[in-house]
């Protein structure tokens, strides 16, 4: 059967697990400090909890990618993030924002892998990595991981996308517009995201000043309490108080929902152009294969034929007598398990560049197109409520319920409503 890329695609799956990132603790190692975090996930029947650093997150990705061309990994957050500054505006020490931004990324970083079941379910990577208690246990883990052949790791991939081994998917141009798309707009989304934390800064320095001048309004009015009757400064006070007292549950007037929404599509972007660079990546790595095993071939064929063995670093020892010279048939029977190895990774890299063009294609460009529009819904939807609900709040900081209020007189230094039309002359 011929798999067709038409059929939908949900934006995303249910969580196939839980995730927490949390308690932090800075320690001081060999090359200076480094944070750790308690990591606890649930899968399944199975439960985790084991301490990590943001450099084991990095192995992490970069195994998973590397057994997932094609396939869009959930980005990590970034070793340096602007939310910090927001953070760092709420009273958090600048090491504290930082750690906190980091703890949040990590957290939202496992809790995506988990809606993926090829990369939390069916690979063994992320259980693996979890199960991990000690550096040691880590430390092997990665060497063990990080020597699996292509041809294993093709193997895997193949069983969990057998379904797209016989798909027809379009042509190529798709890619390289998706590439042309991302590169163009991944500046623009940076350019937003200042743009959206200038705002932030704004209205958290409003609320700061709302707050500095509901204090001088205090002192104030206190003085005039027992020379002056100004009942209206008393009645702008409370008003005022009511006002700050809004401001400083939403200090940013939710603007920062939209600038960490766009941070994070910043990173979603780039994961999907990296997917899309991996293809690249497959396709340079399988012609540095072919060149190597018809190299390797040549040499193989040259000592069968009677030539000398190929030096290699130890040649000038073996000259001096200080190592024992190559055996022939050893030297023969060496390379040419090598050769065998080189071929079966020769083939399984084409397949495997074949298998994630179609993977990539068929489902991850539009699941990647389908869950941004999703999001953008979402936080449009939120935005916009959250904000509805905070004009009411601030409404009512005045006595005001919620309807639209008539225009203040001129008198008041407001533009007088025109005068009503004159049926009879129109």
């Amino acid at each position: 059967p011929v798999l067709i890329c038409v059929c939908p695609l949900t934006m995303e799956e249910q969580a196939h697990g839980e995730a927490k990132v949390s308690q932090p603790e800075t320690q001081t190692g060999k090359v200076g400090q480094y944070t750790t975090y308690l990591v606890e996930v649930s899968l399944g029947e199975e439960t985790f909890s084991s301490r990590k650093r943001y450099s084991d997150f990095e192995w992490l990705r970069k195994a998973i990618c590397a057994c997932f061309p094609g396939v869009r990994i959930p980005p990590l957050p970034k070793k340096q993030n602007k939310a910090l500054g927001l953070l760092s505006k709420t009273g958090i020490s600048g090491d504290a924002a930082f750690i906190e931004a980091r703890r949040a990324g990590l957290e939202h970083f496992l809790r995506s892998v988990l809606r993926r079941r090829e990369l939390c379910i069916e690979s063994q990577i992320l259980k693996k990595f979890l199960a991990a208690l000690t550096e040691q246990d880590l430390d092997e883990l990665k060497k063990k991981i990080d020597g699996v052949s292509v041809s294993a790791k093709y193997q895997k991939y193949a069983q969990i996308f057998a379904e797209f081994k016989e798909a027809t998917a379009p042509d190529d141009d798709r890619i390289a517009k998706t590439r042309q798309f991302l590169s163009s707009q991944i500046p623009q989304l940076w350019d937003l995201s200042d743009g959206f934390k200038e705002v932030v800064d704004a209205q958290q320095a409003v609320t700061k000043a709302v707050s500095h001048a509901e204090v001088a309004l205090t002192a104030v009015t206190h003085t005039e309490s027992g020379v002056l009757d100004m009942p209206a400064r008393g009645e702008l006070l409370a008003g005022l108080r009511q006002q700050r007292d809004n401001m400083q549950a939403f200090p940013a007037m939710h603007y920062d929902l939209l600038f960490a929404s766009v941070e994070r599509e910043v990173l979603d972007a780039e994961a999907m152009l990296e997917a899309l660079d991996s293809l690249d990546a497959l396709r340079r790595d399988l012609e540095e294969a072919k060149r190597k095993l018809e190299s390797l071939g040549a040499s193989i064929t040259n000592v069968l034929a009677g030539g000398e063995i190929p030096s290699s670093g130890t040649g000038v020892a073996r000259m001096f007598g200080i190592a024992a010279p190559k055996d022939r048939d050893v030297w023969l029977a060496d390379k040419k398990a090598e050769q065998e190895q080189m071929q079966k990774d020769a083939i399984a890299m084409g397949e495997f560049l074949i298998l994630a063009r179609n993977v990539l294609l068929c489902r991850e460009i539009d699941r990647y197109n389908e869950g941004k529009n999703g999001e953008h819904r979402h936080i449009k939807d939120t935005f916009e409520e959250l904000s509805r609900k905070s004009a009411q709040r601030m409404l009512g900081a005045w006595g005001g319920s919620g309807a639209p209020s008539s225009m203040p007189p001129a008198s008041q230094g407001y533009p007088a409503a025109a005068p009503a039309a004159d049926v009879e002359w129109e």
